[in-house]
């Protein structure tokens, strides 16, 4: 069974290296470079009745005050968002900013790992292995 896997990243070098580092022969990777792009696969995946086993996006986005999932500049709007679409996603935050998600109640589900390559690896590993197993099921 392969394993869908959604990454919203804005930069290219990043978006190169999340797709080498996921990429398996049982992953197919999905890559938008918004929020916004994200959040339409997500519900195409859905009305397909499909969704995805793991959601990645960067934490941080340029602000734009148009933009309903970035006017703050972070990625909690979108959480919520894509919680209405599949409440049992697994959400990862990529961040070169520090967040501490500890304190925040609204967002149970959501893991951060900061943008360092050996810290990110391990985290795709342990997530991709516990989404396998889920969709095994």
């Amino acid at each position: 069974m392969t394993l869908d896997v959604l990454v919203a990243e804005d930069n290219e070098f990043w978006q190169d290296l999340h797709k080498r580092i996921i990429s398996r022969p049982d992953v197919n990777v999905v890559i938008v470079g918004d929020l916004k792009s994200a959040l339409e696969v997500a519900k195409e995946y859905a009305a397909n009745n499909k969704k995805f086993g793991l959601y990645i996006t960067d934490g941080i986005y340029p602000t734009d005050p148009q933009d309903e999932f970035v006017k703050k500049g972070i990625c909690y709007d979108f959480y919520q968002k894509i919680k209405e679409i599949d409440p049992a996603a697994k959400i990862l935050l990529v961040s070169g900013d520090n967040y501490d998600l500890s304190a925040r109640s609204d967002v149970p589900d959501m893991t951060f790992v900061p943008k360092e390559y050996d810290v990110f690896r391990q985290k795709i590993d342990e997530l991709l292995k516990s989404a396998e197993v889920k969709n095994d099921i």
